[in-house]
């Protein structure tokens, strides 16, 4: 499901349950820190730039996360708008193909995700640029219609981080 819809269907009892939210919805229990994600701009190293600031990208093609505008605040949205284009996508896999392919210059994302599909796509050993300016790690939160299911998914999580 698209991400821009998971609050709407939460919201409206279609589902008991949505991810990769930000707590912000009414009539929703939520349970924190299930996930963590550690966003970088990533770069190829191969085409003469480098990344020290968010600034950094103007006049670059930037493809980023879905709602990367929204999750990464004031900073974020002032850089991009000076990028020659921007665009966000919620199929992380098909950003990392893009990049991969030259059609971007940076590419916003977890650098685990990244790391893995680049991976995949047999380009592990490529240089890369990953600059860590985005702030520290995100921890996302699970939302559920039902406080009794979110009770309970949170019992199971505190026995996972307790045994490994």
């Amino acid at each position: 499901m698209n991400y821009n819809r998971m609050p709407t269907e939460l919201v409206a009892k279609n589902i008991d349950a949505a991810t990769q939210l930000v707590p912000d919805l009414e009539d929703v229990t939520y349970v924190g820190g299930y996930v963590h994600l550690h966003d970088h701009v990533i770069y190829s190293l191969s085409n003469d730039q480098e990344i020290k600031t968010i600034a950094d990208v103007a006049g670059l093609r930037v493809l980023a996360f879905q709602q990367a505008s929204k999750f990464l605040g004031p900073e974020y949205n002032a850089a991009i708008a000076t990028a020659k284009s921007y665009r966000e996508i919620d199929d992380q896999e098909k950003q990392v193909q893009i990049f991969l392919a030259g059609r971007t210059d940076v590419v916003v994302l977890d650098i685990g995700i990244f790391k893995h599909w680049s991976k995949v796509y047999g380009e592990p050993d490529k240089e890369y640029g990953y600059a860590s300016i985005l702030g520290d790690r995100f921890f996302f939160s699970v939302g559920f219609t039902d406080p009794d299911l979110a009770a309970e998914f949170e019992k199971g999580l505190n026995i996972i981080k307790e045994n490994g």
